[in-house]
């Protein structure tokens, strides 16, 4: 058997040639908490408002439960994704 062990913790977080490899934290609390505002803000004067006004109100259930799914898509594609990226802590 061989004693490289691709799972081996001694190797995790390291690149090619030995490199350190790993992602930088740009975001603070102040900037994730700015970026939840802006969303909601942006959802509850332009989004819903314009949709129930143009499809009723059930249209507009079914347009945000639709949303909901394409974004439960992307969400499983994205752990999905990021659990095979050493450097992002899969």
């Amino acid at each position: 058997m061989s004693d490289f062990d691709i799972t081996s913790q001694k190797m995790d977080g390291m690149g090619p040639h030995g490199t350190k490899v790993g992602l930088l934290r740009v975001l603070g609390p102040a900037h994730v908490w700015a970026l939840g505002v802006g969303i909601v803000l942006v959802g509850e004067y332009m989004g819903w408002n314009f949709a129930v006004g143009k499809g009723g109100a059930f249209a507009a259930l079914i347009a945000c439960w639709f949303a909901g799914i394409l974004y439960t898509c992307v969400a499983m594609i994205d752990s999905e994704v990021t659990s095979t990226v050493a450097s992002a802590g899969g």
